[in-house]
């Protein structure tokens, strides 16, 4: 006790008084290496630096200040006293702000890299599994940076693990359906067998585009742009054709009925002259090819198949064969 005043008293007081200052010092010395880093960061044609850069301000300005505040403990009087406890706590903290901090610096990166990287590297990994990916590590690193900080302190986490492992058992059984969707939604992001934009044909003849493959759902749209939703168990269990992929060119079939007087080279020909003349821009070749699907008593069913920019365009294609077949039927009924 000094003049009167309680050690306790002198201990917050000096403890305060080394917050403050590192407080300041540290944002000083964190300026200083921030503009220093960006100075190289804002010479490269790569953004991924700046996104880990912008990641890592917030942890480390804090880590800074922390070891700070360590070092300055040892210099204070009546902090020396309680250096043990700071030591310990400071090491903690520090622990946890480094988890944190690479757990930024990983979500940068995978944010990066789904965002900007897959354009540059597209033999890389799937960018649909990338968003699934960033949340798993990032909570993982958190988890394990908890439990190494609370066994710093001298915390038992033996029990906290225990009860970890309790509560995750009863959760997995009460929601075994919604865990077989997690895991299925990873498996099929996983194989890789198809990509977000690739049109899909089922089993029943449904052709769907592919959006997106979520956490419990897959998410599709339709022919007629309607929005359709399956859990992700039920889509890993379909048999599934890749008849198109977005952005690259795709065959196309239509079926058409024409009366059996007419031969289908006679309508090949005239297909091909009209996509000649018309020169549709989801056309990507003016070959056309057909096969005869069955024979009935007054019609033939037909099917072409015409070459197109992208899937997309299939039902373009459709509408342009159909709309053809009538006109070839009425010009030769004339």
């Amino acid at each position: 006790m000094i003049s009167g005043v309680p050690a306790s008293v002198l201990v917050v007081l000096e403890l305060a008084f080394s917050i403050a200052v590192s407080w300041v010092l540290g944002k000083i010395l964190f300026i200083i290496f921030l503009r220093i880093a960006k100075s190289f960061t804002e010479r490269t044609k790569t953004t991924l630096d700046d996104r880990i850069i912008a990641s890592c301000e917030g942890p480390l300005e804090l880590s800074v200040i922390v070891f700070l505040t360590y070092l300055s403990s040892s210099y204070l009087t009546h902090l020396f006293e309680v250096s043990d406890w700071i030591a310990r706590y400071s090491l903690a903290v520090g622990i946890l702000l480094v988890s944190f901090l690479l757990s930024n610096i990983m979500g940068a990166f995978l944010r990066w890299y789904y965002e900007e990287g897959a354009r540059k590297y597209p033999r890389g990994i799937d960018t649909s599994f990338l968003p699934l990916l960033r949340k798993i590590l990032k909570v993982t690193i958190l988890f394990f940076g908890v439990l190494i900080a609370m066994g710093t302190l001298g915390l038992d986490i033996s029990g906290l693990l225990t009860m970890t492992g309790v509560i995750v058992l009863v959760l997995g059984l009460a929601s075994q359906e919604t865990l077989a969707n997690f895991f299925a939604g990873l498996a099929l992001q996983l194989d890789r067998h198809v990509r977000y934009g690739d049109y899909l044909r089922f089993v029943n003849g449904d052709v769907v585009q592919l959006k997106r493959i979520g956490f419990r759902s897959s998410e599709f749209v339709d022919s007629d742009g309607r929005q359709v939703v399956m859990s992700n168990s039920e889509f890993a269990k379909q048999r599934i054709t890749v008849v198109g992929v977005k952005g690259r060119p795709a065959a196309v079939s239509v079926t058409v009925e024409l009366p059996r007087r007419f031969r289908p080279e006679q309508f090949s020909q005239f297909l091909e002259r009209q996509l000649a003349r018309r020169k549709p821009e989801w056309l990507a070749g003016s070959s056309v090819s057909f096969s005869v699907e069955r024979v009935g008593e007054s019609v033939s069913a037909i099917s072409f198949v015409l070459q197109t920019s992208d899937f997309s365009n299939a039902n373009s294609a459709k509408t342009f064969v159909e709309a053809a077949a009538l006109l070839f039927v009425q010009s030769r009924n004339r």
